[in-house]
């Protein structure tokens, strides 16, 4: 068989003039179908490249506002510690609130090699308020204030056995009820002095005050009435005491 039987002169001379012109018509559609399938794969290589860029922004952006969170965490507890108030509550709680959203926005828009570092920072932050939740709880049991809480009752306490000392013990020498009321105003610095330093040297100087305190109650002649309610409340005076310095501690 000759060759030249499937020259493509040849063999588009075979085809009629009606499915010539289909081809023609096809050929430009198939190129530009070409052409589009291309420039939708690039399209979406563009749209992921983005995707990734706005996803690691939101991750940086996050990861900036989680830090000035925790910033703001830690400078209201300071500021609690220092001076306690319920703004500074407000203030620890809403920037708590801060740091867990942003942490939760790393967590879903980081990489997966980076949720478990996230997930142990996101128990950090949870531990945080869970410590300051506990600071509120033991200030609140002291006072915020020092009409408030322990501070107010050892107030009060001290103030009791002032009272006792100048007004049930009327029977007793000058002297004498100066020598209780120096002792018990000895023992009242050595408890400003504790509280405002925390230095255990004045807590020992006011068990050593209440020791003479007691020395002294039992030296002078009292009736033994006034001198029950003076022991009385000397030793709640101190149990108080004991017992802010415990809630302090903690």
């Amino acid at each position: 068989m000759s060759i030249s039987k499937f020259s493509p002169v040849r063999l588009i001379s075979q085809v009629s003039v009606r499915t010539r012109i289909i081809v023609i018509a096809i050929i430009p559609v198939i190129g530009f179908l070409a052409n589009g399938v291309e420039f939708m794969t690039a399209q979406r290589e563009v749209e992921n490249a983005f995707r990734s860029a706005e996803q690691a922004a939101d991750v940086a952006e996050a990861s900036r506002e989680f830090k000035l969170a925790l910033t703001a965490m830690r400078m209201n507890a300071k500021e609690f510690a220092a001076r306690p108030s319920y703004d500074k509550v407000s203030n620890f709680t809403a920037a708590h609130e801060n740091a867990a959203r942003f942490l939760d926005t790393m967590a879903r828009e980081s990489e997966s090699s980076r949720k478990d570092e996230i997930a142990i920072m996101q128990a950090r932050v949870s531990a945080l308020k869970d410590s300051f939740s506990g600071l509120i709880h033991t200030q609140e049991t002291v006072g915020f204030a020092e009409d408030q809480g322990l501070h107010h009752k050892l107030a009060a306490s001290a103030k009791e056995a002032e009272r006792v000392i100048t007004e049930e013990l009327t029977d007793l020498p000058g002297v004498t009820t100066q020598r209780f009321r120096a002792l018990l105003a000895a023992m009242r610095v050595y408890e400003g002095q504790f509280r405002n330093t925390r230095n255990e040297n004045f807590r020992q100087r006011f068990a050593d005050a209440f020791l003479a305190f007691n020395k002294a109650s039992d030296a002078f002649d009292i009736l033994t009435e006034p001198k029950q309610r003076l022991d009385q409340q000397i030793q709640n005076y101190v149990n108080t005491f004991s017992e802010w310095a415990l809630a302090a501690s903690r």
